[in-house]
């Protein structure tokens, strides 16, 4: 590509056009194991938790079912999400680094929810009374 104009206006368009190759250059599509219950509990009130780790981390996360989920792509670990039920597959894309930090962040949420929902359920059997819980 040649660029032609006033040599200031060159060089800005030429940095926007390696900084945007840049980033692009360094994208990913990166699945990650949601259990399609605790989606609506990621995403948050009014989707507050997902736009949340969206800035933090500069990543775009979509979930099974949203308008883009088909547009963003095969993630590029497939083959370790052979076993992942369609409905329970999240993406994650962006930056490298950003996408490792959220999906790091995504996993540790489900965990604390999963963690959370084994304690409710064995108080709820009455287990809590034998002291198995606590």
């Amino acid at each position: 590509m040649r660029l032609r104009g006033p040599k200031a206006l060159v060089a800005r368009l030429k940095a926007a056009l390696e900084k945007t190759a840049k980033e692009h250059r360094d994208k990913i599509v990166h699945g990650v194991f949601v259990p399609a219950v605790q989606h609506g509990a990621l995403i948050g009130r009014g989707g507050q938790n997902l736009n949340d780790l969206r800035s933090r981390h500069g990543v775009t996360v979509q979930f099974p079912g949203s308008r883009s989920y088909n547009t963003m792509g095969e993630p590029s670990n497939i083959a370790d999400l052979d076993n992942v039920l369609p409905e329970d597959l999240v993406k994650v894309t962006g930056p490298s680094a950003g996408v490792a930090k959220a999906i790091q962040e995504l996993s540790v949420s489900k965990s604390l929810r999963l963690v959370g929902t084994i304690q409710i359920n064995w108080c709820l059997l009455g287990c809590c009374d034998e002291g198995l819980c606590h």
